[in-house]
């Protein structure tokens, strides 16, 4: 059987997390630390982030993002 899901380590993506995070305090757009992790995991491995959730996910800096809710 062939997995569908890849399981990525969290650890490389704690330097993008904090630099994300610090880039939006200076911003003042705060976002749940959850949802920065989310994004943080799709900026390292070079992902598309496929989200509803563009309104808090969108001021990630440099991430991309597609929502196939509202097309």
């Amino acid at each position: 059987m062939i997995s569908l899901l890849a399981v990525k380590p969290i650890y490389p993506v704690l330097p993008v997390f904090a630099e994300a995070k610090a880039q939006l305090r200076k911003r003042g757009l705060m976002i749940d630390d959850f949802d920065m992790l989310i994004g943080a995991t799709a900026l390292k491995h070079d992902m598309i982030l496929v989200t509803e959730n563009v309104k808090h996910l969108s001021h990630v800096p440099g991430i991309v993002i597609e929502n196939w809710i509202n097309r």
